[in-house]
C-alpha cells in the first residue's frame, strides 16, 4: 500500500496526516476522483492499486474516499476552528452565534499556488510530505472574519465520518477531547495511525527510542482510550504533563446504517477477546525471553492486538458537540447520517449541536454567453444542500448557516457550514 503524509500547520504545531496515495505516479492527488467534472487519477496508475478492504462486509465504495485525501470541507472547518476567537473557556461547550455568519466570503488553508504547495522532507522517511500554511488575511472576508462558534477547550466531541481525521485532530489540538469515528477499515488503517502520529510527548524528538508519552489519565473528560494530542495550553493547575493542558483523541468504528447499541455490544465483545489475545502474546514474549535469556519482541502481533483491545465508549454519553466534514456527497448517505446525528443530539443523546461542513457538488455555477449571465449546471449524482436541510427539518431539527464559502479548488462550487440542533 502506498502512503503519503501531508503536514498541516495549526496553531503553532504541525499536524501530520497520513493517507492512502492513490495517485500511483508520485504526483499529488489534487483533484477529487469521481466528483462531477473535477479531474481524477490517471487510469493506468489506478490499475496497479487493489483496495484491500473492497470485500469487507461493512465496507462501501463511499468509504474509499475516507482514505485518500483531506477534502476541502474538512480544510475549511479546520481553519474555522483555528480562527476561533475562543482561547479560554470552561468545562463545557458554550453556544455563540457567529457575527455575520450568513454572509458569503472565502477562506483558504494555503498560501501560494494550491496545486503546488511548498514541500518539506524528512530524511529517511519514504512518505511524501507537504506543509500547508494558513494565511489569515488571504481570501478571507475582512469585514466579518468567521470563527468556530464553540469553545472547544475541555469539550467532549464526536466526529462522524472522520476519514483521515484532520478536523478531529485539530479540535483535540485546540483542547477538546475527541472521539473520531468511521467504518472499521478506516479506523484501523488510517485514524489510529494518525492519532499515534500526532500524539504528544515530553520532548519533540521524532525518534521512537527517545520519546516519552504524556499521561493518558491527565483529564477525566477524555474518552476511553484517548491519548494527548500535540498542541495544548500552559496551565497553573499542577497537572502532571509539564504544566500543559492537552486535548485528547481516540478512535472507534461507528456504522451509520446499524443500530448503535448492537454495535457497542459487538465491539465490546471483540475488545475483550483482543485483550485476552494481547495478554497471551505478551506472556509468550516473556516466556521466550526467559528461555533464551534475551527479550524476544513480537512487535507486529502485539501491536495488532493492542489496537483492537482499546476500550469501547458510547458516543451518546456526555458528548458536548458533534462535528462532521464532507460526509454528505451521495444521496444514499443523507438519511443514515441524519439518523445518527439525531440519536446523538439532545434530547436523545447529550450533544448540544452538530457542526456540518461539506461542499455542495450537486450544482456548479457557471457564466454563459458574452454577458456572463450566471447559471447553474445540475450534477444529479450528488446531494444538494436543500435536500440535507429538508432531511434534518423532517426530523424536527433546526439549523443555521455559519458560512457559505466559494471553493478555492474549483470555481462555481461552494463549501457550506451549518449548525444543526433541536
Amino acid at each position: 500500500e502506498r502512503l503519503a503524509t501531508d503536514v498541516f500547520a495549526f496553531r503553532g504545531v504541525q499536524l501530520r496526516i497520513t493517507r492512502r496515495d492513490v495517485s500511483g505516479g508520485g504526483h499529488d492527488d489534487a483533484k477529487a476522483s469521481g466528483s462531477g467534472e473535477e479531474g481524477g487519477d490517471d487510469d493506468d496508475a489506478d490499475e496497479s492499486f487493489v483496495d484491500p478492504h473492497f470485500f469487507d462486509e461493512d465496507y462501501s465504495v463511499a468509504a474509499t474516499t475516507g482514505f485518500c485525501r483531506v477534502w476541502e470541507g474538512a480544510e475549511v472547518l479546520t481553519r474555522l476552528i483555528e480562527a476561533s476567537s475562543f482561547r479560554d473557556g470552561g468545562d463545557a461547550v458554550q453556544k455563540q452565534r457567529v457575527p455575520g455568519s450568513t454572509t458569503t466570503g472565502s477562506i483558504t488553508g494555503h498560501t501560494g499556488d494550491r496545486a503546488n504547495p511548498s514541500c518539506v522532507s524528512d530524511e529517511g522517511d519514504p512518505s511524501r510530505k507537504k506543509t500547508r500554511e494558513p494565511d489569515a488575511n488571504k481570501n478571507v472576508n475582512t469585514e466579518r472574519k468567521r470563527t468556530f462558534p464553540f469553545d472547544l477547550k475541555n469539550a467532549r466531541v464526536v466526529e462522524l465520518g472522520a476519514g483521515v481525521g484532520l478536523c478531529g485532530l485539530a479540535a483535540a489540538s485546540a483542547g477538546a477531547h475527541v472521539m473520531l469515528t468511521d467504518l472499521p477499515a478506516v479506523v484501523d488503517d488510517v485514524l489510529l495511525r494518525n492519532i499515534d502520529e500526532n500524539r504528544a510527548y515530553f520532548n519533540d524528538s521524532r525518534s521512537a527510542e527517545s520519546r516519552v508519552p504524556l499521561s493518558t489519565n491527565a483529564n477525566d473528560r477524555a474518552w476511553l482510550g484517548g491519548v494527548p494530542i500535540v498542541g495544548g495550553e500552559k496551565t497553573n493547575d499542577g497537572s502532571e504533563n509539564n504544566g500543559i493542558s492537552f486535548g485528547t483523541a481516540s478512535a472507534q468504528p461507528l456504522d451509520w446504517t446499524r443500530d448503535i447499541d448492537a454495535q457497542l455490544i459487538e465491539r465490546r465483545a471483540r475488545s475483550e477477546s483482543a485483550k485476552r489475545r494481547l495478554l497471551a502474546e505478551e506472556e509468550e514474549r516473556r516466556r521466550e525471553g526467559n528461555e533464551t535469556g534475551r527479550c524476544v519482541v513480537k512487535d507486529d502481533m502485539v501491536a495488532f492486538w493492542a489496537r483492537r483491545a482499546v476500550p469501547v465508549d458510547d458516543p451518546r454519553l456526555n458528548c458536548d458537540l458533534i462535528i462532521a466534514a464532507e460526509c454528505l456527497w451521495l444521496r444514499e448517505l443523507v438519511d443514515p447520517f441524519c439518523d445518527v446525528v439525531v440519536k446523538l443530539l439532545r434530547p436523545n443523546g447529550s450533544a448540544k449541536a452538530c457542526v456540518l461542513s461539506f461542499r455542495d457538488r450537486s450544482f456548479k455555477e457557471t457564466s454563459e454567453g458574452d454577458e456572463g449571465v450566471s447559471a447553474k449546471k445540475s450534477l444529479g449524482a450528488f446531494v444538494p444542500v436543500a435536500d440535507v436541510v429538508a432531511a434534518f427539518e423532517a426530523r424536527g431539527c433546526r439549523w443555521e448557516t455559519l458560512a457559505k464559502i466559494p471553493s478555492a479548488e474549483d470555481e462555481g462550487y461552494h463549501v457550506h457550514v451549518f449548525q444543526i440542533y433541536f
